[in-house]
Formats: structure tokens, sequence, C-alpha cells
């Protein structure tokens, strides 16, 4: 080993200028760690302290402004909850459906917006003797005023307005040489001979209503004869001041029992639409009321109102 053993301790001075910076950065690091405990715990005692103070004042001034500007906000604050309540307060969504008002339920009157006082007023006049003969006689009553009326007069089951056949003499008929119809048929309950003497109706037209009306389980309107295939609309306006229907005598579909192959039945129901009637039955749950084929999307508004007489659960 060449070289003496001190040449292990000469620096040159470069490497002397090394070791110095070296010495005075861990001098300084040493330094720094006795000393930062000191100057830490003395901020953060003085930050904890300013910041208790500061929230003491908040807390006063807090309190200060609400006992100053309680009785100013309390009327609005009032106002605006009377408000509220009175907005949510709305009409009950109506259900309306078509009814015979000589045998409605209060149900088939609150579903066009009668009130339970006023349904009260009908069936006082309706147990003292009174009828109603034509949707006419349904306005008269003085509980449903005329924009009430306008609403319901769509799904009430009478006709707009009887015709009247005056009763003449034997001399009078040959002297005018006229002959005047006195028969009035009810179409829910006339077979095909009694049809036959309404004039204009012959056998053809006697068989297709009596067919139409089994298909059907009854008539709820005269205008329903428009419905019969090769009708015609003249012989229809003939007869009708001479036809009467009794609502009572409709057979029901119930939509919580039958099967859509008897749904199916009906003129005014296709396959899908019974399908569906019994699908959502069976998988989800049983219909409440009528208007939940509405409520469901099941049916058409206009197709709903069409039915609604030939249906309950």
């Amino acid at each position: 080993m060449e070289g003496n053993w001190r040449d292990l301790f000469a620096f040159n001075k470069r490497e002397r200028n090394g070791i110095f910076v070296l010495t005075t950065l861990i001098v300084l690091v040493i330094i720094i760690q006795v000393l930062m405990p000191y100057f830490v715990h003395t901020r953060t005692e003085f930050e904890s302290v300013n910041m208790d103070a500061y929230i003491l004042q908040l807390k006063k001034d807090s309190a200060k402004w609400v006992a100053q500007n309680q009785k100013r906000y309390a009327k609005p604050m009032y106002q605006k909850k009377h408000l509220s309540s009175s907005t949510k307060k709305k009409e009950p969504k109506l259900s309306p459906h078509l009814f015979n008002p000589n045998n409605a339920t209060i149900e088939d009157w609150e579903s066009v917006g009668l009130s339970e006082k006023q349904v009260s007023a009908i069936n006082r006049y309706l147990n003292k003797g009174g009828v109603f003969r034509t949707k006419t006689d349904v306005a008269k009553m003085y509980v449903i005023n005329e924009e009430r009326f306008a609403y319901m007069k769509p799904f009430l089951l009478l006709p707009d307005s009887l015709v009247q056949n005056k009763i003449y003499s034997d001399k009078e008929k040959l002297n005018s040489r006229v002959s005047f119809d006195t028969i009035y048929v009810e179409l829910n309950s006339a077979d095909t001979t009694e049809l036959k003497k309404l004039r204009g109706i012959g056998s053809y037209y006697a068989r297709q209503i009596v067919y139409y009306r089994e298909k059907l389980g009854g008539f709820y309107s005269i205008t329903q004869l428009y419905e019969i295939e090769n009708m015609r609309e003249e012989t229809v306006q003939k007869i009708e001041p001479f036809v009467t229907v009794d609502t009572l005598q409709i057979n029901k579909l119930h939509i919580n029992s039958d099967e859509a192959r008897i749904l199916v039945r009906h003129p005014y129901i296709t396959w899908n639409m019974a399908k569906r009637i019994q699908d959502h039955r069976d998988f989800d749950h049983s219909f409440k009321s009528v208007p939940d084929l509405l409520k469901f999307g099941l049916l058409t508004e206009e197709l709903y109102t069409k039915l609604v007489p030939y249906i309950e659960l």
C-alpha cells in the first residue's frame, strides 16, 4: 500500500468548503428541531385564544340580531306558511263516468264534482217521487249551476229532450189522413216483433238491433244504433222519439274476474286490450276501482267513456 495513512485526512480546498457547508446545514437542522416546539406551541395558543374570543363575539352578535328582527320577520313567515297551505288545497281530481241520475250513487255524483250537500238535495227530490226524464231536468236542480251542468252533461244517461206526440181523435185522424206512432219501445227488452212496430224497422233491422244488443250487453244510449252495420241515419232519427233505454238491464263485464277470452267478446274491446287488462290483474294486483283502467293507461279516455257503462269490479 503506497502512501502514508495521514493522506487519508488531507483535504484540498474544494473538499474543505464542502465539509464546512454540510456541517453548517446539519447544525441548522438540529437547532430548528430544538427550537420549533416553542414557536409552534406559542402560535397555536395564540390562535386558539383568538378563535375562542371570535366565537363568543359571534354568538353575542347573532343573539342580538335575532332579538332585533324577530318581530319584523314573524308576520311574513306566518303569511308564507298560510299561502303554502292554501296553495296545496286544490280541488280533488275528478273521475267522471256515464251514469243514470235516477239511480245514481253518491260516488256517481261526486265523480262529476258535486258535494255531499248537493247530492243530499238531489236524493230528497228523488225520494219525494221526482224523476229526471231528460238532461234538462237535471239542469233545473237549484244546487247545480250552469258551469257544473255543462261539465256533467256528457256523462248523463238521459236523452237531451223528449218529443211529445199529440193525441188526436179518430175523426181528426181521418180528416188529416195522417197516422201517428203511439208505441214506445224499450231497446234493452224488446224482441223483434216489438221492434218491427216502429216506423221504418223491418225484419232485417229488428234482427240487427237484437244481435248487436246481445254483443254489447245492452244499449245505454239510442245513439249506439248508429253503430249497427248498414243502419241508415234517417231511420234512427225517425224512431228516436219513440224509443227508450233502460240502463239497469245492461250486462256487466267483471274486470277482476273475467278472462281475456270473455272480455274480447265485447265489440269495444280488442284482444290486445283484453290481454293487457288480464295481465295487469294477474301480475300486478286487482283493480280497486273502474277508473284504474284509465289511471294505468290500459284504455284511452275516448274508449273508457264508451266502455264504462259495461264494466264493474
